[in-house]
């Protein structure tokens, strides 16, 4: 039963930093198909580009500071979860 609860509540601390790495790498993804996009808009040599590459780089910097309040929010709930787990565990 003991090897039970230690295994149940390590599953729980695995899990927490398993969605914290997957949002991370989530919007690192997106902003890496974004700036992709970007690059292919500057590569064509036309009068749209510039425009096109306006609007994108205002969608990026949009994208990141989502990210970087996304990235906040998973902290300060993995902390709190971390915490709570723990008053549990002991």
């Amino acid at each position: 039963m003991i090897i039970i609860e230690f295994i149940s509540f390590l599953i729980r601390f695995i899990s927490l930093g398993v969605r914290l790495f997957a949002n991370m790498v989530a919007g690192h993804a997106l902003l890496k198909i974004l700036l992709l996009f970007l690059a292919l808009i500057l590569n064509s040599l036309n009068a749209f580009a510039l425009v096109g590459s306006l609007i994108g780089f205002f969608i990026i910097l949009a994208v990141v500071a989502l990210e970087l309040l996304i990235a906040f929010l998973q902290a300060y709930v993995f902390v709190f979860l971390m915490l709570i787990y723990t008053k549990e565990m002991l």
